[in-house]
C-alpha cells in the first residue's frame, strides 16, 4: 500500500472516530428507550411546586446510547426554576448526577432537554432507574381572584395528569399531594383517579404514548400567603484592607387572592379560624 493511501486511510479512521464521539447519542428516537414503570409525585404543600419522578428505563438501542431526551410542556417552561436528573444502576444505591443541556428543536408544544450519561452509556436491554426533580414557581391560579376577609383562598393547579415522556411508557402512577390531609377540594379531574386522604392518585395501566398529554386540573383551598420576590439584590463591598461588608435588599409581595373590601379588625378577630386568610 502506498504512503498516500495509508495517510488517507488513517485520516478517514480518525475522522470517523472523532465524528462518532462528538455525535454519539445525539440522534434521539422515541424507540431508543421504553419506560417500564414510572412513579411521579406532585407536592402542592409549598408555593414552589415540587415534582419528583422515578422511572425504570430500558434501552432498546443495539449500540450504546449516551443520552435521554426529556420534554417540558411549553406553558410550564416559564415557571421552571430548577431541574435535576440522576441515574442509578439496578441494585446500586449510588446516584450519578447527569449533565442537563437544552436542545434547540422547533416544537409548538414542547421544549426539550438532554440528560447525558457521560462515560456510562446504556447498553442494549440494560435497565436503570432515572430520578428527575422539577421545581415550578408561581404556577398557581387564584380562583376567585378577589376574596373578602372571611372567605377561603381557593387556588387552581393545572398540569398533565401523566408524566409526559419522549418514549413509550408501560405503566405509571401520579400522586398529587394536597397541602394537608384536611384540605377541601372544590373540583378535580375525574379520569383515572382515586381519592385518598390528602391525596389524588392517577393511574395509567394501559400504557402512555410518546408526548401524550392528559390534562390535570385541581381546584382546592389553600389559605397560606403566596410570597414572591419582586426585587432582590446583594451588595458586596470589599475594602483595600480586606474587610468585607454584605448588604441584602428584598421586596416581597403576596401574589395570592386580592382582598375585596376593607380590612376590619373586629371582623378579623371574630372570624376565628378563617380570620386573616
Amino acid at each position: 500500500m502506498k504512503m498516500k493511501e495509508i495517510t488517507i486511510l488513517v485520516f478517514s479512521i480518525i475522522y470517523t472516530y472523532v465524528f462518532s464521539q462528538q455525535n454519539r447519542g445525539r440522534e434521539n428516537s422515541s424507540g431508543d428507550y421504553i419506560n417500564l414503570n414510572l412513579n411521579r409525585t406532585i407536592d402542592l404543600a409549598n408555593n414552589v411546586i415540587k415534582v419528583d419522578t422515578r422511572i425504570l428505563i430500558k434501552s432498546n438501542r443495539i449500540d450504546p446510547i449516551y443520552t435521554y431526551k426529556f420534554p417540558v410542556i411549553k406553558n410550564n417552561t416559564k415557571n421552571l426554576v430548577f431541574l435535576k436528573a440522576s441515574i442509578m444502576t439496578i441494585g446500586d444505591n449510588e446516584n450519578i448526577t447527569l449533565k442537563i443541556s437544552p436542545l434547540r428543536e422547533k416544537s409548538s408544544d414542547f421544549e426539550f432537554y438532554e440528560f447525558n450519561f457521560k462515560t456510562e452509556p446504556m447498553n442494549h436491554e440494560e435497565e436503570r432507574i432515572l430520578l428527575i426533580t422539577e421545581h415550578y414557581a408561581e404556577k398557581l391560579e387564584m380562583l376567585p381572584k378577589k376574596i373578602s376577609l372571611t372567605q377561603d383562598q381557593l387556588v387552581v393547579y393545572s398540569d398533565s395528569a401523566n408524566h409526559v415522556s419522549f418514549y413509550n411508557t408501560n405503566s405509571q402512577e401520579t400522586r398529587v399531594l394536597l397541602p394537608n390531609t384536611k384540605t377541601d377540594i372544590i373540583d378535580y379531574t375525574l379520569q383515572n383517579v382515586t381519592k385518598e386522604k390528602g391525596m389524588l392518585v392517577y393511574t395509567f395501566t394501559n400504557g402512555v404514548a410518546p408526548l401524550a398529554v392528559e390534562k390535570l386540573r385541581v381546584h382546592y383551598e389553600d389559605n397560606k400567603p403566596i410570597a414572591s420576590f419582586t426585587y432582590a439584590i446583594k451588595i458586596v463591598e470589599v475594602s483595600h484592607w480586606g474587610n468585607i461588608a454584605i448588604e441584602e435588599r428584598y421586596k416581597v409581595q403576596n401574589i395570592g387572592a386580592k382582598l375585596e373590601g376593607e380590612f376590619g379588625r373586629v371582623d378579623y378577630d371574630e372570624s376565628g379560624r378563617k380570620g386573616g386568610n
